[in-house]
């Protein structure tokens, strides 16, 4: 029964981030109509969502690990060897087959884009070994979390072979917190460096959040931790900015979205059920539909309002890329599924 409800809030987090995601990624029409005037739904997404999702990440490693039988520090270098190639395959790959097929698209459309491309053949490399400059900009998350396993996984086994086994979270997160708040390797584009040293403290909270058993406090305190996180979450959108400030925002966000989950869970609700197993898929397809839906709907209706192109990028965004995945899933056993299955990590 408890396997059961960390799977149950597994999939109501993933569900719930990507529609946060696919929901941040609508915005489009309101920046066309508004320019850079502030949102503040658009803000407090941003202000958690792949934090989350990082946090999702190190929670699976630890709760796959768990079910081996086995930790990080445990395994032999052989199979780490094996483990990095399955993260590759899974993000490393689509990562560069999606991007690549998104490349021509953009440059023919730049003139609608937010982050246009020139075509060229350095434009192209730049934007494989530098994710922050992908023709897709979300899509800096698959390298990042690929070198965040990578680094966790040969760090782990270091740590171990060194018999330092048992370091206290809380010391850990502390230090992994410091270059969050200090920043000191911004500068570091290639790879995506950067952000994996920005945003491996959520993957390390996620993984710890596993492995000292959290989601029985969450489940035990879930209405009065919401009570408080939800309206943190947006309270601190409104104070003055300080170092620190946004790892306080992130893990306010993520305490309040497991919060969530767990009177999901408690009350029964199936609502996300439908989409169980899909968040990669429409993280990964959600571009296509997103963009096509805006630039027709402006293209016809110049004077629509922001917010019916929003609610229409959200729903094609989620919906079509979860058609897609489920024909993915029909005919993945096929000579051509598999071919696409593992073109696009599935």
């Amino acid at each position: 029964m408890k396997q059961q409800q960390h799977n149950q809030l597994i999939s109501f987090l993933q569900t719930f981030g990507i529609w946060l995601v696919v929901i941040g990624h609508s915005f489009y029409g309101y920046y066309y109509v508004c320019g850079n005037e502030t949102n503040y739904l658009f803000s407090w997404i941003y202000s958690f969502h792949m934090p989350l999702f990082m946090s999702i990440s190190g929670y699976l490693l630890a709760y796959t690990s768990r079910q081996k039988r086995l930790s990080p520090g445990t395994m032999t270098w052989n199979e780490i060897g094996k483990f990095i190639m399955k993260k590759a395959k899974r993000l490393l790959i689509p990562y560069v087959v999606i991007s690549s097929i998104v490349f021509i698209p953009k440059v023919l459309l730049n003139q609608f884009a937010i982050h246009p491309v020139d075509g060229s053949l350095l434009d192209y490399i730049e934007m494989i070994v530098m994710p922050e400059r992908n023709a897709i900009s979300y899509f800096w998350f698959l390298p990042v979390l690929f070198i965040i396993f990578c680094a966790t996984t040969i760090s782990a086994k270091i740590l171990n072979t060194l018999k330092i086994r048992h370091m206290p979270p809380a010391i850990v997160l502390a230090v992994l917190a410091v270059p969050h708040i200090a920043c000191p390797w911004d500068y570091i584009d290639l790879l995506g460096i950067s952000k994996a040293i920005n945003y491996i403290v959520f993957f390390a909270a996620g993984y710890y959040f596993c492995t000292h058993g959290m989601e029985t406090l969450f489940c035990r305190y879930r209405t009065a931790i919401l009570a408080c996180t939800l309206p943190a979450s947006l309270a601190l959108l409104l104070i003055p900015y300080f170092h620190g400030l946004e790892l306080l925002t992130a893990f306010t966000g993520m305490a309040m979205s497991i919060s969530m989950g767990q009177i999901y869970i408690n009350r029964g609700w199936h609502f996300f059920s439908h989409s169980e197993g899909a968040s990669y898929a429409i993280y990964l397809f959600s571009w296509f539909p997103q963009v096509a839906s805006q630039n027709m709907l402006y293209a016809l209706l110049p004077q629509c309002p922001w917010q019916a192109s929003t609610v229409l990028a959200a729903i094609t965004g989620f919906y079509v890329p979860l058609a897609i995945y489920r024909l993915i899933m029909r005919y993945r056993r096929t000579p051509t599924g598999r071919v696409i299955a593992l073109l696009t990590g599935q």
